[in-house]
């Protein structure tokens, strides 16, 4: 696995910076291109297909998603770093990849346990340090519980990897505010793991740059500044966060399975839109309710609001939790 691992990212690696050189030459190939030049291109798009054909073989038998961390900062040396910096921010970004897990698959819980399919599901695994400061390797432990269908670098679908994507949406954002929007639908207890991530970033004065290898895609990365993320604090620590149980009546306009995003009309007039966790998939499925249907529904929903006393902004996020058909008379 660890000789598969590095020439999977040293793959992907090559890809991510040949694809957008060769995008680039194909604008310049015209009917006037000299011979040369038409082999030059013909020759490196026969390389790029060469290195995805083999990504792609690599892949089917090495079946992970690769995030590597690297961190730097005053206390990190060369290959060198004070073990609790190290271990501190490791177990804070997995508890926050845990709740961030939790709240796709079952929808923003009050419970303070991790269900078990959770952490067989996305708890990660340490691979190997690389090269460099400290570059730390992590994958999935258990990615067998993807469904793979293999195109060009192949798609899929898993917990694992919407995971991962909204992690790095949250670690990614330039300011707390904007951070806090992208948590706000994610429950209370996402949102005390990335203030418990970002305080021990900044508590051991890290700079932490990610990198997400995925098995199809693009590589994503983020990157956390110690000096950034230290004016993020005052905002977390004054920010709170209510929940309240809402029952509406009225008809949805918009459900996408694929994303678990609706968007839905109250009879008041007033739309809202939000997200629903995969059980809520499949009892929607089961009823078969579609914006098509103009059925209205009696829908309970929940509504996390994260508060923000110093600057009175608020952040609203809407869960879907359950829906019932009304007879025509009922309407």
């Amino acid at each position: 696995m660890y000789d598969d691992g590095n020439e999977i990212l040293e793959l992907r690696s090559h890809i991510d910076r040949l694809t957008p050189f060769i995008e680039e030459q194909s604008k310049n190939i015209t009917d006037d291109s000299s011979f040369a030049e038409r082999f030059a291109f013909a020759m490196n798009q026969s390389a790029l297909a060469s290195k995805k054909a083999h990504l792609k073989e690599l892949s089917k038998n090495n079946i992970k998603e690769f995030i590597e961390v690297h961190l730097t900062g005053e206390n990190i040396g060369v290959g060198t770093a004070p073990l609790e910096s190290v271990t501190g921010f490791l177990g804070n970004f997995q508890n926050f990849f845990y709740r961030t897990a939790q709240s796709i698959q079952y929808g923003i819980s009050s419970s303070n346990a991790i269900p078990k399919g959770i952490k067989i599901s996305a708890e990660l695994q340490f691979e190997v340090l690389r090269a460099g400061s400290i570059k730390v390797l992590l994958s999935g432990k258990s990615p067998e519980f993807s469904l793979f269908d293999w195109e060009e670098y192949g798609t899929y679908d898993s917990l694992f990897a919407e995971t991962v994507s909204k992690v790095f949406d949250v670690l990614s954002q330039p300011t707390a505010d904007r951070a806090i929007e992208k948590i706000a639908g994610l429950g209370v207890h996402s949102f005390k793991a990335y203030k418990d991530l970002v305080s021990s970033i900044v508590d051991n004065r890290l700079n932490v740059d990610g990198l997400w290898y995925p098995i199809c895609g693009k590589t994503r990365k983020y990157k956390c500044q110690t000096e950034v993320l230290r004016g993020f604090i005052p905002v977390l620590e004054k920010a709170r966060h209510e929940i309240d149980f809402v029952v509406f009546i009225g008809t949805f306009t918009a459900i996408n399975s694929e994303s678990k995003r609706f968007r839905y009309k109250m009879e008041s007039g007033k739309s809202i839109s939000g997200t629903f966790s995969e059980k809520t998939k499949a009892a929607l499925k089961k009823l078969r309710v579609s914006p098509l249907d103009e059925i209205s529904y009696k829908t309970e929903f929940r509504k996390d609001s994260i508060i923000v006393d110093a600057t009175e902004q608020v952040k609203e996020s809407w869960t879907l939790l359950n829906v019932v058909p009304l007879p025509i008379n009922d309407k």
